[in-house]
């Protein structure tokens, strides 16, 4: 099964996609907030020096950036259910006027003798980074870059599961 790419909603600011990964609950969970395993789906580093729990600061950082980071606040951890974090600009702090917040929601797949999991991700926040067309080409950029890297996320995590 194919997931379908991430869509755009320029109306209520919104960047969304679901996917479907062939891995249980504790696996898709570990995969989408630990750090060993976020580095290796999602740009190549993410460092929380005091760990990963609400409230939780750290950054991600991608080879395309060089040494900038990109500031990262953990604002909900509700083990394997819901994961938000708010990121911002590299090397700036996080404002309401440069950062975006990412949801995800975790479920089982009940339409599927599999064992899956069904992810929900729903980034917003998009309204408040300037005027309509700066709010739009950020929507664009990013909802390139959730499918993309949701891709890799459900190989990678799939690919656990058969390690």
């Amino acid at each position: 099964m194919t997931n379908p790419p991430a869509t755009a909603d320029y109306d209520a600011f919104t960047v969304t996609r679901t996917i479907r990964v062939r891995a249980p609950r504790t696996t898709v969970w570990a995969a989408l907030t630990d750090p060993a395993h976020i580095a290796q789906w999602f740009g190549q580093r993410a460092d929380f020096p005091g760990g990963v729990h609400k409230g939780a600061e750290g950054t991600f950082g991608w080879d395309a950036l060089g040494d900038a980071h990109i500031p990262v606040r953990i604002d909900r951890f509700e083990p394997e259910d819901a994961f938000d974090f708010t990121w911002g600009k590299p090397g700036e702090e996080l404002r309401i006027d440069n950062s975006t917040t990412a949801h995800f929601a975790l479920s089982d797949d009940t339409d599927s003798d599999e064992h899956a999991t069904v992810v929900t991700v729903t980034e917003t926040g998009f309204e408040n980074l300037g005027d309509a067309a700066i709010s739009r080409a950020e929507m664009d950029d990013n909802r390139g870059g959730w499918t993309s890297e949701l891709d890799e996320f459900v190989a990678y995590t799939e690919a656990l599961v058969t390690a």
